[in-house]
């Protein structure tokens, strides 16, 4: 693809324009088909509204919420900057009070909080947060089985999914990295097996970036990263952070661009720029209060905390991006709220802490301070049971996905 492709199905399915027919989703779906092939629409195809800090020369220029100011979008009184869209933080379900902090799917912002419109819980009772009001959630289809044909996978490790939907599946021991629809539909796959750039050594897990570029951990002792269609950009393997990376896992990147990768067998965290450059790093090997032993998976949080799946401690941990240990919660067992060898963390837009609770065969749901809320699944090959999951992962609309790993498959769930 030209350098210059991506940019361009970028900027179309941001500043595309609700017309008859032509829905965002199915956008972002013939978008993923363009990127996939090599492929994109000319530059004079772009149109729609510019978001805040473009350079603008008329109002008119600006998406809603936005004015020209001195050549460039800036919001209007009463909105406030989140990323690229203007909000009202007093009534902006998504931005309920501050940027980023959304409200869950039974509830509204009124006031600048959140506000239950109903309990959202599970009429027969069953153990999926209803007595506390949270959100259930339901078991809706899963697809895959082993092999190496498309839709296919040998040791799916890694799951993430774009702004568009589109569901990335890193394909372990089939050396790839597979692309998804939300209804399970393949679009396609990038990578093959070697230690070359661009090829791919049982990749890990992913990550996507505020851009839409992928990063991918592998067993190569490197990260790489591509764009959205997944053409090779750059790699990297740590010697120029704090040394080389041993057998890295989880990525996660801010919404500045900040890239975080679990450098999981040195028991460290290592920070760098979208473009590799090492920024700083931290990390204490140990099974104390907030060390590390082997960190697999990474989340960030709305208000830019890192949190850590810290897998051979059985814990989760909560760090500022510098270092500073917040809090941790967990614990060695298989009782509620115990952890056996979690492998990863993923934050809800409610904020709620979603961990794949990985020798228990099941996902546990936390509140942001850590408090137990439910389990999703047990362990077997059925509907909704797992065995050895891995990674989980959100889309815009709250669907929980997982990967299945020991039964080569992705799970999606829905919000009950």
């Amino acid at each position: 693809m030209p350098a210059s492709a991506a940019p361009w199905i970028d900027r179309l399915s941001r500043a595309l324009q609700p017309v008859p027919g032509c829905s965002r989703r199915r956008f972002g779906a013939a978008a993923m088909a363009l990127a996939l092939a090599g492929s994109a629409l000319p530059e004079e195809a772009l149109a729609g509204c510019k978001k805040p800090g473009k350079k603008c020369k008329k109002t008119k220029d600006c998406c809603d919420g936005a004015k020209c100011k001195k050549d460039k979008c800036k919001c209007k009184s009463g909105r406030t900057e989140c990323g690229n869209t203007c909000a009202d933080l007093s009534d902006d379900p998504n931005h309920c009070g501050a940027c980023n902090a959304s409200c869950s799917g039974s509830q509204t912002c009124q006031g600048g909080a959140c506000t239950e419109t109903g309990n959202g819980g599970d009429e027969n009772g069953n153990n999926n947060g209803s007595e506390n009001g949270n959100q259930g959630f339901d078991f809706a289809f899963a697809w895959g089985s082993r092999g190496s044909d498309l839709g296919q996978f040998n040791y799916p490790a890694g799951i993430a999914i774009n702004r568009f939907d589109w569901i990335y599946v890193t394909d372990l021991d089939n050396n790839r990295v597979q692309v998804f629809l939300t209804d399970g539909d393949s679009a396609g796959w990038f990578g093959t097996e070697g230690d070359q750039p661009s090829q791919l050594t049982h990749p890990l897990r992913i990550g996507v970036g505020p851009d839409d570029e992928v990063y991918v951990t592998d067993g190569a002792d490197r990260c790489q990263r591509f764009d959205l269609g997944g053409n090779f950009q750059l790699e990297w393997d740590g010697s120029l952070g704090l040394g080389g990376f041993g057998n890295p896992r989880g990525v996660a990147v801010s919404p500045d661009g900040v890239v975080f990768v679990a450098d999981t067998e040195n028991h460290r965290i290592q920070k760098f720029t979208a473009t590799g450059d090492f920024l700083e790093g931290f990390g204490v090997a140990g099974q104390g209060v907030g060390e590390l032993n082997l960190p697999a998976g990474l989340a960030l949080t709305a208000s830019g905390d890192l949190v850590v799946a810290n897998s051979f401690n059985h814990r989760i941990e909560l760090f500022s991006q510098d270092g500073d240990h917040h809090f941790g919660f967990g614990g060695f067992g298989s009782g509620d709220g115990q952890l056996d060898f979690p492998q990863s963390v993923k934050v809800a837009a409610n904020g709620d802490l979603f961990v794949a609770d990985t020798g228990n065969n099941r996902v546990q749901q936390f509140d942001a301070s850590g408090q137990f809320i439910q389990m999703i699944g047990a362990p077997g090959a059925g509907d909704g049971q797992f065995r050895f999951p891995e990674d989980l992962a959100f889309d815009s609309e709250g669907n929980l996905y997982v990967a299945d790993t020991g039964n080569d498959r992705i799970q999606k769930f829905t919000p009950a």
